[in-house]
């Protein structure tokens, strides 16, 4: 039987998640964090990044990040759950602006 470096690391997160704040915690997380992740990995296939270097990553992931909040916003709007639910149809500037 052969240990690896990190499996002290790796039974005391274990133990430590184990605990009922723990639980609750991450419960909480789950639903806030994972989506946008996992929404990006599956819809946009991006579960590597392409480029190389700090910078040139940091740009990659703002452009996925930016394709994911503008699909989202775009969701928001067509099924009017938006900033504005006028009952009626307004245009995209007078829902941004707040012109009704």
């Amino acid at each position: 039987m052969s240990r690896y470096e990190h499996d002290a690391l790796q039974e005391e997160l274990a133990r430590r998640m184990s605990t009922a704040e723990a639980k609750a915690t991450y419960a909480r997380r789950r639903h806030v964090a994972e989506r946008p992740f996992a929404m990006i990995k599956h819809h946009y296939g991006a579960r590597r990044f392409l480029m190389r270097g700090l910078g040139r990553v940091r740009q990659e992931w703002q452009w996925l990040a930016t394709a994911f909040n503008l699909g989202r916003l775009m969701s928001l709007f067509s099924s009017r759950a938006g900033p504005v639910s006028l009952g009626r149809r307004t245009s995209l500037l007078d829902m941004t602006v707040g012109i009704t």
